[in-house]
């Protein structure tokens, strides 16, 4: 959740008083994620340090083979820039807070400087913005350039302080570079906002930073949007300038200088290499001992040896990583480090080339900066997770800390069936969602019915529901649903955000009740999800206008949490009667973004939560909270997830990969059933669980069903035969005597009949509704009111028609069908456009 984000501030570790339990990491070594920047000591090709996005500063002393981090302690982990003193390379600065305007960038504010290799840092606050390129005086190491998000600025001190340079306006920074040859009077400076400003373009000092004067001289002036430049080391009046077009996010095009700027020509065979993306991946280096070998990178990395006049592409994203084509897509960082050396960082690691780019080595191996969005941890297998990342596909680990992508591009949210567990759903950009029956092998899309011209975000929740495995709940700028498992979806709200839908909250025990929440602080409810044409209501009175990031509903489906972004509010709310009054929950909540919280299943007073520099907890239900675990880097962690039978805790880091914990308790006994399903036609099957938590292990458990029936067990099942609405409990009882009393509620109705497809016939005009349990005298419905008349032709078909049908069924507009039974069993809708 990128907007409203705020600089971080360092805090003091504590645990619960009686332990602190250490965080683990669990992976993925093998799939790293975005790199952010690279640089080279000047001497020992083998060490290098690197920057993630939100990964933190790691550094290698053996060309990659293996990566140490550097900064997990650090006030944030998002980093947006790195330089080294080229005549002491244990001196290196960290700029944070990435400048490729995407959605997941985090800020920075913070200045990371080091003397001794990265063993010890000190941190440096200001005002310039993220920091997206740093420059040092090769003469004058103490004097230093920064691109930065509010303009250019220079410090004289080592960045212990900074002030803008003259002659170049307020704006977006994007590069800085010293000419070599002459670093007390010459520099480049460019600006370059994405969408567009009058003082966009490059700019040249030559009076060491005193002042500057805006290029021209051919240079683009119209629809000129970031700006990517590098001269050439062993020529440095040769400069090559790579620049989006601000008005279609493609390339403007690339541009050449051989008199330091003075004037410039378009390079036209230049291909169009960071396609429609080159607001975000846009990379120029120039080889250090041959000023006519260049090399552009966005999607792929393309060479040229002749100047610009000709380019080939050197790399190829979609091939396998052992490939020695390969390099992951999207760049940018690319260091051309030697003769024909060159490093390339890109959304998926770090890649090296000893040939000038025509042939690669992939060097991301336990280089652990893989940026997290959602997360699923398995029902039964104790090991299986299923995680979606940014770029990097969908993963399945399940042992080991090597994880498998079993659906590529970018990942989102995820969802494992309680009751079959080789049943998954993943999720790809803009809510494609996908169904996986097989464990994970082979996965088909499963979002049919989902308007794909609402309104939606590029990584857009989905929730299932816990006690009706087949039903899930998915935001547009609406809410849909399905009930046959992703087979189909229809609306079953109308819009309930400004914007679009953040966060789904859904009642863990029965389903009885749906939150959804906007981007600007709208929450609204659903007391009757599981209705045909189910009604909401606002229920966001006393929260402040912030962006929704998770919604949590305690087992008794009555008390609820909203987390939030932004800063100068509180970040985590309660309600204890579904949103009809909140209470800010404040105290050692710190001023920063919160994107997740999990309520421990069998403990509801114990609550996790996740902010963008750590976890808290809090075991009074909110009322106090403080920082969780040691170990765990200060990266976002994005999602939380709970094992009660294995006692754990996983956090889904956005840019520390994945990691474990002792998920921890009251040490009160505690028993929080679930049913699976919890409502359903009769005969119902129901599968019931105990979540215990505290008191002293091994338990003991006695059901009792609600009907008469009683069973034992920590997993017990039951078949209710009879229409009506109970209460199953079960008593968990310890060694030492001590008790607890959990229960869920189970619904027995009228099977549904349910809709399969729905078909116009013309001539006249007529619905045929196809399904399953449709019985005599049922009645079509369509948007809630009865067809004019509907024809029973047999249990899986009915025929709506009529002189009014026509009315009822306007061309191009979509209208919710429903069939109702005389016995009042109905349907779910289905959604319906005639054309």
């Amino acid at each position: 959740h990128s907007f409203e984000r705020k600089p971080a501030s360092p805090v003091a570790a504590k645990g619960r008083p009686e332990s602190t339990p250490g965080w683990t990491f669990l992976g993925p070594t093998n799939i790293p994620g975005r790199i952010t920047a690279l640089v080279r000591h000047p001497s020992h090709s083998n060490i290098l340090y690197l920057g993630g996005a939100d990964g933190g500063v790691w550094k290698t002393a053996d060309a990659g083979t293996t990566w140490t981090p550097l900064s997990d302690t650090l006030p944030t982990l998002s980093i947006g820039s790195l330089a080294m003193n080229p005549s002491n390379p244990n001196e290196v600065w960290a700029g944070t807070g990435e400048g490729n305007f995407a959605i997941d960038n985090y800020p920075g504010g913070f200045l990371y400087h080091t003397t001794d290799g990265g063993v010890t840092w000190t941190t440096t606050t200001h005002a310039m913005g993220d920091l997206r390129g740093l420059a040092v005086r090769l003469d004058l190491p103490s004097t230093l350039f920064a691109a930065a998000g509010n303009g250019i600025f220079r410090s004289t001190d080592s960045g212990a302080t900074w002030n803008p340079v003259s002659g170049i306006p307020a704006g977006v920074g994007t590069e800085v570079v010293i000419d070599p040859s002459a670093p007390q009077t010459t520099l480049y400076a460019a600006l370059g906002k994405i969408f567009g400003d009058p003082n966009n373009g490059l700019y040249k000092s030559v009076d060491g930073g005193a002042s500057f004067t805006k290029l021209s001289g051919g240079f683009p002036a119209a629809n000129v949007g970031r700006i990517s430049f590098a001269l050439a080391p062993s020529q440095p009046s040769t400069l090559y300038a790579a620049v989006q077009s601000s008005g279609t996010y493609d390339l403007l095009g690339v541009y050449k200088s051989t008199d330091g700027g003075g004037t410039w020509d378009p390079l036209n065979g230049a291909p169009p290499f960071c396609s429609s993306q080159c607001w975000y991946d846009l990379e120029v280096a120039v080889d250090p001992v041959n000023p006519d070998k260049v090399y552009l990178g966005g999607i792929d990395v393309y060479r040229s040896t002749d100047g610009g006049k000709n380019f080939s592409q050197v790399s190829v994203w979609y091939l396998d990583q052992n490939n020695s084509r390969y390099v992951h897509a999207d760049q940018h960082a690319l260091v051309a480090s030697g003769s024909g050396e060159l490093w390339a960082g890109c959304d998926g690691g770090a890649s090296y080339s000893s040939d000038s780019g025509s042939t690669w080595s992939f060097r991301g191996r336990g280089l652990n900066t893989t940026q997290y969005y959602n997360l699923a941890m398995h029902p039964t297998k104790p090991d299986w997770s299923l995680g979606g990342t940014q770029d990097n596909g969908t993963h399945l680990f399940s042992g080991g800390d090597s994880f498998a992508v079993v659906y590529g591009g970018d990942g989102g949210y995820c969802a494992i069936s309680p009751s079959d567990s080789n049943t998954m759903y993943e999720e790809y950009v803009y809510l494609e969602v996908h169904k996986s029956t097989n464990g994970g092998a082979a996965w088909n899309l499963a979002n049919f019915g989902i308007d794909t011209s609402d309104p939606v975000l590029f990584i857009a929740p989905f929730v299932m529901d816990a006690s009706q495995p087949n039903t899930l709940y998915a935001g547009t700028n609406r809410i849909y649903r399905t009930t046959d498992g992703a087979a189909n979806w229809s609306p079953i709200s109308s819009t309930v955000t400004v914007g679009k839908v953040p966060a789904i909250g859904v009642g863990p025990a029965t389903g009885g009740v749906v939150f959804s929440g906007g981007t600007r602080g709208e929450v609204y409810r659903c007391d009757n999800p599981k209705d045909a044409a189910p009604s909401w209501v606002y229920v966001a009175s006393g929260l402040p206008n912030r962006y929704v990031t998770s919604i949590s509903v305690a087992p008794d489906e009555e008390t609820v949490y909203v987390t939030l972004s932004g800063t100068g509010t509180a970040h985590i709310y309660k309600s204890s009667n579904r949103g009809g009054v909140w209470t800010a929950l404040t105290a050692g909540i710190p001023d920063e973004p919160f994107d997740t919280l999990v309520i421990h299943p069998a403990d509801p007073r114990v609550l996790y939560a996740g902010s963008d520099f750590g976890v808290y907890a809090s075991f009074d239900a909110g009322a106090t909270w403080s920082p969780y675990g040691a170990g765990l880097p200060r990266s976002a962690v994005d999602s939380l997830q709970i094992s009660a039978p294995r006692g754990l805790l996983q956090a889904a880091t956005h840019g520390r990969g994945v990691w474990q914990t002792e998920a921890q308790t009251t040490g009160i006994l505690s028993v929080q059933p679930t049913a699976v399903p919890s409502s359903g036609g009769a005969p119902l099957a129901v599968t019931f669980t105990a979540n215990t938590a505290g008191g002293t292990p091994p338990y003991t458990f006695v059901w009792a069903f609600g009907d008469g029936g009683s069973g034992s067990g920590q997993t017990a099942g039951h078949t209710y035969t009879a229409l009506g609405s109970y209460t199953a409990s079960v008593t968990g009882t310890d060694p030492l005597g001590a008790t607890a009393l959990g229960s869920v509620g189970i619904s027995v109705v009228v099977p549904p009949p349910a809709i399969t497809s729905v078909i116009a016939m013309k001539n006249p005009l007529r619905l045929k509704v196809l399904g399953t349990g449709f019985k005599a005298g049922a009645t079509v419905k369509i948007d809630g009111a009865p067809a004019p008349a509907t024809t029973f032709k047999s249990a899986t078909r009915l025929l709506a028609k009529g002189s009014g049908l026509k009315t009822m069924l306007p061309k191009g507009t979509q209208v919710m069908v429903t069939v109702m039974n005389t016995d009042g069993g109905e349907s779910y809708a289905r959604a319906y456009t005639r054309y």
